[in-house]
């Protein structure tokens, strides 16, 4: 048996992200500086409660953030995970209160795709300049 190894950076991540479990499954992970900060925000639990908050809110026209769990969320990566997969209002809502809110054209306000788009460009820029 070998010792397997892999390179993972922001762009292997990026195009795979919907297969993250098994792209870090491996003896050792060799990463780049914008790929170990993504991995070191990473929380499965988080990932599941977001599932639970999703589902909850799901036929509710109320704001995420009034879900009795939503103040447990914190991690960005797993926002950017949900944004790239299964994107719903709370994780755009998520990404504003976290990184501030995003410069709109006022034909942009409401407009979910361009919205999502915004709050995953947040989330690498934050990435890239952390530290």
């Amino acid at each position: 048996m070998g010792f397997h190894k892999r390179y993972i950076s922001k762009d292997i991540l990026l195009e795979n992200i919907s297969n993250i479990d098994k792209l870090f499954k491996a003896d050792a992970l060799i990463m780049d500086s914008w790929m170990t900060k993504f991995y070191q925000d990473l929380d499965p639990i988080e990932r599941k409660l977001r599932i639970k908050i999703k589902e909850d809110q799901k036929y509710s026209s109320g704001c995420p953030d009034n879900h009795q769990d939503y103040p447990k969320l914190k991690s960005l990566s797993e926002t950017l995970i949900s944004l790239k997969t299964n994107p719903t209002w709370l994780d755009i809502h998520f990404t504003q209160d976290k990184l501030g809110r995003f410069e709109l054209e006022i034909n942009e306000f409401g407009v979910f795709d361009i919205l999502k788009e915004k709050a995953i460009k947040a989330i690498i820029n934050y990435y890239e300049s952390k530290y």
